[in-house]
């Protein structure tokens, strides 16, 4: 079933799209997420680490007892009710939960994430030249390219690309400016170094 009609006024205000919704890049991990009493029975309210989520519902939630998915918009809680194969889109941003599965029945999501941020929560990007950047991957060793957008530092450079935004703790993820500027990289903590 659809969402309730204030329901989905306030999802469309915190960013949430109900399918179809026209994504044109690859998503960087996909995997299945299985929710049952016996298994895994609930995930509390969290943020995902990539800018953009898109949960599809394998199983319908009228069939369930719980394992409904929650998320917190205008500071109320909001419950989505979805039917199979309808996907939700939503940011980074949102903080989201599922209730915990009782009964019998299973609940079964798609979980595709898009725009990766750095995959470690504690680490932090920082702005660095691209001088520093060429020390850090020398041309001669394959250089380096934007995780998020995916242009090479050749195509950077003809665009002008004056810096880059790195993993300060060494996990080679690196974002252009043009992608830091528009808040691929939500959550993240910046500082700027040069």
């Amino acid at each position: 079933p659809p969402l309730r009609p204030a329901a989905a006024a306030a999802a469309s205000a915190a960013g949430i799209a109900a399918s179809p919704h026209p994504l044109t890049e690859e998503p960087h991990e996909i995997f299945v997420r299985r929710y049952s009493a016996a298994t895994r029975p609930w995930v509390g309210f969290h943020f995902d680490r990539s800018s953009l989520t898109m949960n599809v519902a394998l199983s319908d939630d009228q069939g369930l007892e719980g394992g409904a998915l929650l998320a917190i918009v205008g500071g109320e809680v909001v419950r989505c009710d979805r039917a199979e194969g309808t996907a939700t889109l939503h940011a980074s941003t949102l903080l989201h939960a599922v209730t915990r599965v009782q009964g019998p029945a299973a609940r079964y999501s798609l979980i595709l994430f898009y725009r990766q941020i750095c995959p470690a929560a504690a680490h932090r990007l920082v702005e660095c030249s691209v001088a520093t950047m060429d020390l850090l991957y020398p041309p001669e060793e394959g250089s380096y390219s934007c995780d998020a957008c995916g242009d090479s530092r050749r195509e950077l450079e003809e665009q002008g690309c004056r810096s880059m935004w790195h993993c300060a703790a060494g996990c080679e993820y690196d974002l252009c400016g043009v992608c830091h500027d528009v808040g691929l990289a939500d959550g993240v903590e910046y500082v700027s170094v040069r």
